[in-house]
């Protein structure tokens, strides 16, 4: 099996130290770092602003568009923190942001398969599995523009049900998964991949029968 996530959550927008959720190989900065030290130094300064700009664009929607609008920027900055943490190395403290969203919003897939993917970081698959259901049952509102990460909705949580129901030994409800992937991205290397994978599995168990 292969897995199928982001290194990040968020991509730099062009014009500001904003991430959106877009994947996948999210950078703080392009400019070279002298060391893992000025790395983190550069992270942090980075969650800090960001923070400070999401809480203030929060506060003028709210004034200017109401709660609905004002959620998306508080949410997101959860999130933002989030990915800051976890690459200054601090997983709890990623979590913890992560689940804060949940005081701001009702479950979002996007949120889901990221508490989803920091539990099979550490290989703990049925947890994992939980988030990443939950990611499925998840309404998708394209009104949120650029908060809104198709592939959470669909392909990305059933590719990574797919990977944590095999890691837990039930290849059929994997392969039940691999399946409804490749429902969503029929042409997804990942999808061939695992069919490949599962037709192997299926003759060698053919032969052992």
């Amino acid at each position: 099996m292969i897995l199928i996530q982001g290194k990040g959550v968020s991509k730099g927008v062009t014009n500001g130290p904003i991430y959106f959720f877009q994947r996948p190989d999210a950078k703080i900065s392009d400019a070279p770092a002298a060391s893992i030290v000025e790395e983190k130094a550069r992270i942090g300064e980075a969650q800090e602003k960001s923070i400070i700009q999401l809480t203030n664009l929060a506060k003028k929607a709210r004034e200017e568009a109401g709660d609905e609008t004002a959620i998306l920027f508080e949410t997101h900055a959860c999130c933002h923190c989030a990915y800051c943490q976890r690459e200054l190395g601090h997983e709890q403290a990623a979590l913890e942001a992560l689940l804060r969203t949940f005081a701001y919003d009702w479950p979002r897939a996007e949120v889901c398969c990221e508490i989803g993917h920091w539990f099979f970081r550490k290989e703990r698959f049925r947890q994992a599995a939980y988030w990443y259901t939950l990611a499925l049952t998840c309404a998708r509102d394209d009104r949120r523009g650029g908060f809104v990460s198709p592939d959470c909705y669909g392909y990305l949580p059933c590719i990574q049900l797919c990977v944590c129901y095999s890691r837990l030994g039930d290849q059929k409800k994997a392969e039940t998964f691999n399946e409804l992937a490749a429902s969503c991205k029929p042409d997804s290397p990942a999808v061939r991949h695992n069919r490949a994978v599962f037709q192997a599995l299926s003759e060698q168990a053919m032969q052992v029968g």
